[in-house]
Formats: structure tokens, sequence, C-alpha cells
């Protein structure tokens, strides 16, 4: 990789941390409010929010389409 795709890289993924940072703390947030909910452990809870349609939602759908690829990087 040459230095300049090495600075885009860098810079995206500076622009795009703190969108995945709101990320996790919802996830994390959900994944507790589930053990509570269904007085599981969290990592029962965690692992079970991860197989949802919310996860999908908030990671794999956010990381397709900021990744570098899908924006010409």
């Amino acid at each position: 990789m040459n230095r300049h795709a090495t600075m885009l890289n860098f810079l995206f993924v500076k622009q795009n941390i703190s969108v995945l940072y709101q990320a996790v703390l919802a996830m994390r947030e959900a994944a507790e409010t589930l053990a509570v909910r269904e007085k599981i452990s969290y990592e029962e809870a965690l692992f079970r929010f991860t197989g949802s349609r919310v996860y999908e939602a908030l990671f794999v759908k956010i990381l397709h389409i900021c990744s570098p690829q899908n924006i010409g990087l």
C-alpha cells in the first residue's frame, strides 16, 4: 500500500470512528437491558444481540456502507 492510500485509510477511519463508537455504546446498552429483562448474563445477552436484526443494522450495514471499497478508496 502506498503512502497516499495509507493516509486516505487513516482519514477514513478517523472520520468514521465516532459513528462506530456510538454503535458500540448502543450495543452495550441494548445487551445490558436485555440481560436485566431476561434475567440472563451480560455475555448471553451480548451473544443473543449479535444474532439480531438490530446488530445487523448497527454494525454490518454501517461497516459495509462505510467500507473503503464502497467510498472509492
